[in-house]
């Protein structure tokens, strides 16, 4: 097995990384937030007048005195005062396919244009959220939720690792119970490992996948600017989708179970799967038992990060993978996956079977 270096026990580069990710992430959506309940206060405050289209190219034109490039102009009263102006939207530098709107648009044409009463040169035609802000603040939720579930995973691993440092003898070879963990446990002499997903890939994968269906959906039944949409209408959406995630999350996390069994009083070792009620069980002797192999995969030598291939071989030549919770890929989490690989060689080739 290739030298492993060691990283501090509650130390992750991972980890750390994640953190950061989701950091960032969080102060996008507290961006967001902050522009939203702006745009809220323009929604409540900003009052409607009667005014006319001067101009409107959705291609553009060159204006020469404000040296910028325009693509409409109307005209408005307020108090006696005409005024011009030239936005579509409050927030017209986010309108990616404001050409399509103003296509709809004609010289001439009586419009309705909302103003601020406090600055009347304030002025836009259309004051309606923006659609894709929510459908990003859904799609960074996932984002959070799948770097949350990561830092679980890997508390999880740290967790482990240290019941192990505590918990076993220099030298241990196997002879005596492993101590107890969400993963690894002994019940009446056999041991009981859940290979099954782990929280990342039971719980942040689905919620992610639903936030990603939810935002293609939303992108394909709805337009950009929906007219009467308040923030109740746009949060009912985001809300259900990420309820539709979190559902799926909890269902695949404990309606999907997968157990190795390494019984020495039955002389087996069991695979034990659950997924949504349906039940798959398969056994081998102890007999039949080749080896149990964990190998590090250094597939990118200049890579710090590696994984750890854990499984049993049985004969003749056919292998089964201890499945995610043990396959780790942080170097110094190996002393437990060897101290695991310790206890089932004792339990199969010493305790399980006489030579």
């Amino acid at each position: 097995m290739a030298e492993m270096e060691t990283i501090p026990p509650g130390e992750s580069r991972m980890g750390g990384k994640l953190a950061v990710f989701a950091a960032l992430l969080c102060l996008f959506i507290a961006s967001f937030a902050l522009y939203t309940a702006r745009q809220w206060r323009a929604r409540a405050q900003w009052v409607a007048v009667q005014g006319e289209i001067l101009r409107v190219e959705p291609s553009g034109w060159w204006d020469e005195a404000a040296q910028v490039n325009r693509r409409l102009r109307y005209v408005y009263t307020v108090g006696g005062v005409v005024y011009q102006g030239e936005r579509f939207h409050i927030k017209e530098d986010s309108l990616n396919d404001l050409p399509r709107y103003l296509k709809k648009l004609r010289p001439h044409q009586p419009v309705e244009i909302w103003i601020n009463p406090e600055k009347p040169e304030e002025a836009a035609l259309n004051r309606e959220y923006l659609r894709d802000g929510f459908l990003l603040l859904t799609v960074c939720a996932g984002f959070i939720a799948l770097a949350a579930a990561m830092l679980v995973k890997e508390r999880e691993w740290d967790r482990l690792a240290q019941r192990m440092d505590k918990g076993l003898p220099e030298g241990y070879r196997g002879e005596s119970p492993l101590p107890s963990s969400p993963l690894i446990k002994e019940d009446g002499g056999a041991l009981i490992l859940d290979t099954g997903m782990s929280v990342f890939w039971s719980m942040g994968i689905p919620f992610l996948i639903v936030c990603f269906a939810g935002v293609a959906w939303l992108a394909l039944t709805t337009e950009t600017l929906n007219p009467g949409w308040g923030l109740s209408a746009y949060f009912l959406r985001t809300g259900g989708v990420w309820l539709a995630g979190g559902a799926l999350a909890a269902a695949v996390r404990y309606g999907v179970r997968h157990r190795l069994v390494i019984d020495p009083g039955r002389g087996e070792i069991r695979e034990h799967k659950e997924v949504f009620g349906a039940v798959w069980e398969r056994a081998e002797s102890f007999a039949n038992v080749a080896e149990i192999r964990l190998v590090q995969d250094t597939w990118r030598p200049d890579n710090p990060l590696r994984y750890w291939l854990f499984y049993v071989q049985t004969r003749p030549n056919t292998s089964w993978h201890i499945l995610h919770r043990h396959r780790d890929a942080q170097p110094s989490r190996g002393k437990y996956l060897e101290a695991l690989k310790a206890r089932m060689d004792w339990l199969i080739f010493r305790g399980g079977r006489t030579a």
